[in-house]
């Protein structure tokens, strides 16, 4: 083996100097034996080297003759050999196996990166789909209603279409009954233009038929005394107070000296009375131009008006929004009995918009001032009027408008005038409306939710979905088909009477709406159940004032007082 290195003892010595050419030769010559397998690890290295390795099992082989040489010449020394390969053997397995547990370890670290990975993802994807199943559900529930909605309607529409033919025949029945009569009365006197008396009577006739109302033109044609004071009543308890104020201009109750002095005192009272009738809360509770308006009056209204200035007192209707919904149910009501359709309708939109604001006034402690709101809406966590960042993930179900709105009503109370002024105008009811969706429809609640209560956040998100589905109902929705909408269509009673049946069906399939619109309810309101709904909503009694009836009763006991 040693000659097949190519190498002489003198050369090998050389190499490796460890070892002398006396001690290699009587290796080879076998007159002693090595201890240590350096010597045939060198050989079998150079045979390797020279291109001529050895295989294992010759390798085993020469390391099994050395090992019984050994055990022959020197047993102690062999057994130093065995101990010390075994012991080699040992570290090697040991070392082997602290870096494969390290190996293991490092992959059941990554494995479990991986799962807590997966975990993550999986727990993503199922809020993600819970999210959207419920808001699915909610769509589902949604389009139902509107097609239990649409399905109601169609039937209420073919009822007014079967009443619209029978009208329409009565009507050219009536048109060829007075024809014949214009024919009879015509060949009875010829050149005779009829009885002014009858077309008057046929005027008034019409007038009433149309909201008994008469005009301005009408009451002309009342000449005597007597009856300008018996128009005046009738008007006065119709609350038709701009009608009689162009009575008391004319003069038409001043031919016979009865009202005396008090004719500036009715003229005011009328004023106020249209003012409040017409819903002018930034005017509520102004001296009005035609005199002197009762101080208990004046302070009713007050309670109602929108202050005008950032820092002006009383706050009204930020303040609380009650009595303007105490005075709203007044104005709903009178606008019914005098078949003023539009002029009702415009009021119910009035009231479903800060509806949302109504139910909140029990937790804000005010019908969201905004020179107090921010304590409520600010802080850590909130996103109550904060702009969303661009490709930002929408965390918040605020539209576009709402959020503009929101984050002017933080900012407006230390504006001038002019822009408080402009915020009512146009922001308060976006406010509101997003108020309501926090409550009612947010599926990632901050913490203008989350601080609360869960008792008083379950209270308020209850009442605040029965405001936004009145303001989403069939009621409300009628303005887009009147002048003060979209369109150019009045609904008639009944069509406001059927409105409000559907939205009040609507509205009971919630616990909260079915426990409070159970039949029968506030069968004396002309809405029957409006002002119970008002009430759950705020929390509080809201019950219909009785502001402009006690106007009107000022009025008449001013006119049918004797003496100057």
């Amino acid at each position: 083996m040693f000659a097949a290195t190519g190498l002489s003892i003198n050369q090998f010595a050389r190499l490796h100097p460890v070892v002398n050419k006396g001690t290699l030769s009587r290796y080879l010559n076998g007159h002693r034996v090595p201890r240590e397998r350096w010597l045939l690890d060198q050989l079998l290295a150079r045979l390797e080297a020279s291109g001529k390795p050895v295989t294992p099992e010759v390798c085993k082989h020469l390391n099994d003759l050395q090992l019984r040489a050994l055990e022959t010449a020197h047993p102690h020394e062999y057994r130093l050999r065995l101990v010390s390969d075994k012991l080699e053997l040992t570290v090697t397995q040991w070392h082997e196996a602290v870096q494969y547990a390290e190996d293991l370890e490092q992959q059941l670290n990554e494995r479990n990166r991986q799962i807590k990975r997966l975990s993550d993802e999986r727990e993503q994807l199922r809020t993600a789909w819970d999210d959207e199943r419920a808001h699915l559900e909610a769509a589902h529930m949604g389009l139902n209603h509107e097609i239990a909605d649409l399905r109601e309607e169609i039937s209420f529409l073919r009822d007014q279409l079967c009443l619209a033919r029978d009208q329409a025949v009565s009507a050219e029945r009536q048109y060829q009954q007075l024809e014949a009569y214009m024919d009879d009365l015509e060949a009875e006197v010829p050149g005779h233009q009829g009885d002014g008396t009858v077309v008057a009577a046929i005027k008034v006739a019409e007038g009433q038929s149309n909201g008994d109302r008469l005009g301005r033109a009408a009451l002309a044609a009342w000449p005597e005394p007597d009856q300008n004071w018996t128009v005046a009543g009738m008007l006065a308890r119709q609350y038709a107070f701009r009608d009689l104020a162009a009575m008391v201009a004319q003069g038409m109750l001043a031919t016979d000296g009865r009202l005396g002095g008090r004719q500036g005192h009715v003229a005011t009272l009328c004023a106020f009375g249209q003012r409040v009738l017409d819903l002018d809360a930034e005017d509520f509770g102004m001296p009005e131009e035609a005199g002197e308006v009762p101080r208990d009056l004046l302070d009713r209204a007050r309670a109602s008006r929108m202050p005008q200035a950032p820092r002006e007192r009383p706050r009204g209707a930020l303040a609380s929004l009650r009595p303007a919904y105490r005075l709203l149910l007044e104005v709903i009501a009178i606008h019914w009995h005098r078949r003023d359709m539009a002029a009702l309708v415009a009021a119910v939109h009035i009231a479903g918009e800060y509806l949302p604001m109504l139910a909140w006034e029990p937790v804000l402690g005010h019908a969201g001032d905004p020179a107090l709101i921010g304590s409520a809406v600010r802080g850590e966590g909130s996103r109550f009027g904060v702009p969303v960042e661009p490709e930002s993930a929408r965390m918040c179900d605020h539209t576009r408008p709402e959020r503009a709105a929101c984050e002017r009503t933080l900012r407006v109370a230390k504006e001038p005038p002019p822009g408080w002024r402009a915020y009512l105008d146009r922001h308060h009811s976006q406010v509101s409306a997003a108020l309501g969706d926090c409550a009612a429809r947010c599926r990632t609640p901050c913490t203008v939710m989350t601080r609360l209560d869960d008792h008083v956040r379950a209270d308020l998100s209850d009442r605040c979905r029965l405001a936004t589905d009145f303001t989403d109902g069939a009621l409300v929705k009628l303005r887009h088909a009147a002048p003060v909408g979209h369109g150019f269509g009045v609904p008639s009673p009944e069509e406001v009477q059927a409105a409000w049946t559907r939205a009040r069906k609507s509205l009971s399939r919630h616990p909260l709406g079915k426990a409070v619109l159970r039949e029968p309810v506030d069968e004396a309101y002309p809405l029957s159940g409006l002002p119970i709904l008002f009430s759950t909503i705020a929390g509080a009694t809201i019950a219909p004032d009785t502001l402009l009836r006690d106007t009107t009763t000022r009025i008449i006991a001013a006119m049918e007082t004797d003496g100057p």
